[in-house]
């Protein structure tokens, strides 16, 4: 869904009358903050894949590059759509952390390759089994594309949040009239 919304929340912005410039001026405040989330997420499953040798630590490493989404969207809050991605990243972090740091994602209609993956064991998700907790927050929702994958509640509201933010980003005027007051 988040490449749905990189492309929709832009071609919504342009069919609104607004424009991809836009997007660049727009302030955005400590973005190293959602850079370092990402490489460390990324990291975490290349190593767990590769060479397994941060696996005692990807329970704190993943948690903590949670903080870093939280602290980011503190310092970009006045942005609805940061907020609602905001939502979207406690909820995921919610059942991440009520599971020991792994996201669980079930396994009904789960295509053949991913569910492999997942019991061979996967750093950032696992199978979910009668023991984890908050499953309803977890991966339990079926997307079509890729076939046979799954998404949680929390990545519906960051990807509405990414779709909100960039269409309005791409309108004039957007930092004055669609903001949240402190």
């Amino acid at each position: 869904m988040f490449l749905e919304a990189l492309v929709l929340g832009p071609l919504v912005g342009w069919l609104r009358g607004g424009k991809l410039k836009n997007i660049v001026n727009q302030t955005i405040f400590f973005a190293p903050l959602a850079i370092g989330a990402f490489l460390i997420q990324s990291v975490l499953s290349f190593d767990f894949s590769r060479t397994g040798y941060l696996t005692p630590y990807i329970f704190y490493l993943h948690l903590f590059s949670y903080l870093l989404l939280f602290l980011f969207i503190y310092y970009n809050r006045k942005s609805l759509g940061m907020l609602i991605m905001g939502v979207g990243i406690l909820l995921n972090f919610l059942v991440i952390a009520a599971n020991g740091g792994t996201m669980p994602v079930s396994s009904v209609g789960l295509c053949p390759e991913l569910k492999e993956i997942l019991l061979q064991g996967e750093a950032l998700h696992s199978l979910a089994t009668a023991e984890s907790r908050l499953l309803f927050l977890a991966d339990v929702i079926p997307i079509y594309f890729p076939a046979g994958s799954k998404m949680s509640v929390g990545d519906i509201f960051l990807s509405a949040g990414l779709f909100y933010f960039l269409q309005q980003a791409m309108m004039r005027g957007f930092c004055r009239h669609h903001t949240v007051r402190d």
